[in-house]
C-alpha cells in the first residue's frame, strides 16, 4: 500500500504517509500520476471508482424500443461497465447503451432479466474535498430516489440497489476522514446487500491493512479481484499487503504481472519487496533512477538499504565506497522530510508503510547523519 504521506492525490490511493491521502494516477483506484514535490508519502491504497449493480426485469422494458429502461444512466458520469445474465457477462455485441435516453438496447432475443453494472466517471466518484463528498452523497441519494426503476417497482433488490449506491459515498467519506470503525460498518452493511460490492471488499481490506491486519487485508483484497480480476488498483493493494505480511515472493510476482513499468510509483513500489526480498541488486536497478523530489527521499532510504545489503558482501577495497554512497543517500532522504525521518528511525510507525528492513540496515549510519545536520 502506501509508502507515505505525501499530500495529494491523482489517482486516489488509500494509503498515505503520515495522514492525508495521497493520490497517483487511477483506477478511481484510486488513480494515478500527478507526483507532489513536497511532502511525504507515497500512499498506495486507492479506493476504487463507484460501482454498483441494477437490476433490470419485463418492468423495465419497452417493447417499443426494444430496450430496458436504465435510469441509473441519468446519474453524471454513470457508463454500463458489464451486464450480467444467468451468472455469465453479456457480450458488447449482443446490446447497445443510448446514454441520452438512458436505454440498453437489445436488438435480438431479450432475456427475462439482466443485472447492469454501473460505474461512475472519476470526476464524480474519486472527490476527496469533504464538502464535495458530502454534497455527492445527497445528490447521488436524491437522483437514484427520483427514478421510479428505484424506488416505485416494488422490487426488493432494486430497493437494496439504491440502498448501496447511497451509502458508497458516506464509506469512502468516512474512511478519507480516518474514520475507519464508521467506514467498516457501512462496507458490512453494503455487503450485506451486494456481496460482490468491489468498493466495499477494497475498503475493508484498506482498513484491515491500516490497522496492520494484513492477513486479513489480504483476504478481501483477493476477494475484490475475484470480482474485478484485471483491477490494477486492488492489484497493487494486494501486493503491498503481501510486503507487510512478509510474503515477498507473492508481492513480487504480484508487481510484476501489473507490468506497469511506464509508472514511477509502481517501480518505487517493486523496488522495496525486492528490498524486503533481500534481493539488493534487483532493488538497485528499479530504484536508483527514481527522483527524490517525487516521494519526499523514500526512494534514496530504500536506495540505501540496498546498498547496505550489497556491502555485506562486497571485497573490502569497495566497501568504503559504498558506506560512503550510502551516507549520501541517507543525508539525501533525510533532506527532503527531517521531521518524518526522524521518527521512522527514532522506532515511530506509519500505517501505510513499513520500513523495519530500512532502520535495521542502515539505522545506525541514519543516527550520524542526524546527529551532523539536527
Amino acid at each position: 500500500m502506501p509508502l507515505g504521506d505525501h499530500a495529494s492525490d491523482s489517482r486516489r490511493c488509500k494509503r498515505d504517509f503520515r495522514g492525508r491521502n495521497w493520490s497517483l494516477s487511477v483506477c478511481r483506484v484510486p488513480t494515478h500520476a500527478t507526483f507532489l514535490t513536497t511532502t511525504r508519502a507515497v500512499a498506495i491504497h486507492a479506493p476504487m471508482a463507484t460501482i454498483f449493480r441494477v437490476r433490470l426485469d419485463q418492468d423495465d422494458w419497452d417493447q417499443a424500443t426494444r430496450g430496458w429502461r436504465c435510469s441509473a444512466l441519468r446519474i453524471p458520469g454513470a457508463e454500463v461497465k458489464r451486464i450480467f445474465h444467468g451468472g455469465k457477462i453479456v457480450d458488447t455485441s449482443e446490446y447497445q447503451v443510448d446514454t441520452p435516453t438512458a436505454e440498453i438496447r437489445w436488438p435480438h432475443d431479450a432475456p427475462d432479466e439482466i443485472l447492469v453494472e454501473i460505474t461512475l466517471s472519476e470526476g464524480l466518484s474519486t472527490t476527496t474535498t469533504t464538502a464535495v463528498i458530502a454534497a455527492v452523497a445527497t445528490v447521488l441519494a436524491a437522483l437514484i430516489s427520483s427514478f421510479a426503476t428505484y424506488e416505485t417497482s416494488g422490487s426488493g433488490s432494486k430497493q437494496r440497489l439504491t440502498e448501496v449506491a447511497t451509502l458508497i459515498p458516506m464509506m469512502v467519506h468516512n474512511l478519507d476522514e480516518k474514520r475507519y470503525a464508521d467506514a467498516d460498518t457501512i462496507a458490512d452493511q453494503i455487503l450485506d446487500q451486494d456481496k460482490i460490492n468491489l468498493n466495499a471488499c477494497n475498503t475493508k481490506g484498506t482498513i484491515a491493512f491500516y490497522r496492520g491486519q494484513y492477513p486479513q487485508a489480504i483476504t478481501f483484497f483477493k476477494r475484490a479481484l475475484n470480482i474485478s480480476k484485471n483491477n490494477a488498483i486492488v492489484q497493487r493493494n494486494l501486493a503491498d499487503a503481501f510486503v507487510e505480511n512478509g510474503d515477498y515472493q507473492d508481492a513480487i510476482r504480484a508487481y510484476l504481472d501489473l507490468n506497469d513499468t511506464g509508472n514511477v510509483e509502481w517501480k518505487l513500489q517493486l523496488a522495496r519487496a525486492y528490498l524486503y526480498a533481500d534481493n539488493f541488486q534487483k532493488c538497485l536497478d528499479y530504484v536508483k533512477e527514481i527522483p527524490t523530489s517525487l516521494f519526499g527521499g523514500h526512494p534514496r532510504m530504500i536506495q540505501a538499504a540496498a546498498l547496505a545489503g550489497v556491502m555485506k558482501n562486497s571485497p573490502g577495497t569497495e566497501r568504503e565506497k559504498i558506506l560512503a554512497e550510502i551516507r549520501r543517500n541517507l543525508a539525501e532522504g533525510r533532506k527532503a522530510d527531517p521531521l518524518y525521518w526522524d521518527k521512522i528511525f527514532a522506532g515511530g510507525k506509519d500505517e501505510h508503510v513499513g520500513y523495519s528492513k530500512v532502520t535495521e540496515e542502515v539505522g545506525f549510519l541514519y543516527k550520524s547523519i542526524q546527529s551532523k545536520d539536527p
